[in-house]
């Protein structure tokens, strides 16, 4: 997720150089920040205590990474491949063509150009982008991995996208280029109304889904 790269770093919720950070912290910019409630914030950041291990391929910090009895993290951790990090991101390119953390300028200017009337991102350009970037990797990529985890892990990071930066069912460019691209929040940047929770969020993320088999079908 985006909001959870640069951005809390550009504004010093986490410490400028990325680096230990803590559960407490993550979860103060989750719940504070970006407007998500306790379910969901417990949800998001399960994985990123956790030391990284080549078997259940869930945690994703280094092994050794505690400090005064407090388990850190850095941000280079969520680089790791399939873990959170997957192939057809939406503004990274995929791990198999070597910088998979990069803000990628091309792929972040494709995704605000998806914009239908230029001002906004709605359901549906954000579902027809992502369909745009899984073709593109699948055909690109020989090593292309898009299984369960990471279709779902894509499908609930468009609908955070679209419930944090929008109201659900859009989000001003303008808001997603300074996050994607700049990766700063947006100027004024107010955390969502509604708070963020387990249920809005699966409903978005069913309903981006069904929009992208019904996209797929009649083309």
């Amino acid at each position: 997720m985006p909001g959870l790269h640069a951005p809390p770093s550009n504004h010093g919720y986490f410490p400028r150089d990325g680096r230990n950070i803590t559960k407490h912290m993550l979860d103060s910019v989750l719940m504070n920040v970006l407007g998500c409630n306790h379910d969901i914030s417990q949800l998001l950041i399960h994985p990123f205590p956790y030391a990284s291990d080549s078997e259940s391929h869930t945690g994703v910090r280094t092994e050794t990474k505690v400090l005064d009895d407090t388990i850190t993290m850095n941000l280079d951790n969520l680089n790791k491949h399939n873990r959170i990090e997957h192939d057809a991101s939406l503004s990274r390119q995929d791990a198999f063509f070597g910088d998979n953390h990069s803000v990628n300028v091309s792929l972040v200017q494709q995704l605000l150009g998806a914009s239908s009337d230029g001002v906004s991102i709605s359901t549906r350009d954000l579902v027809e982008y992502r369909i745009k970037r899984y073709n593109d990797s699948k055909a690109r990529n020989p090593e292309f991995v898009f299984g369960a985890k990471q279709e779902g892990l894509a499908w609930e990071e468009s609908a955070l996208l679209l419930t944090v930066l929008g109201d659900g069912n859009k989000a001003l460019s303008s808001h997603v280029e300074s996050l994607f691209l700049h990766e700063r929040f947006p100027t004024g940047f107010k955390r969502p109304a509604a708070t963020v929770g387990i249920v809005n969020v699966g409903i978005k993320t069913a309903e981006l889904i069904a929009c992208a088999a019904v996209k797929s079908v009649v083309g």
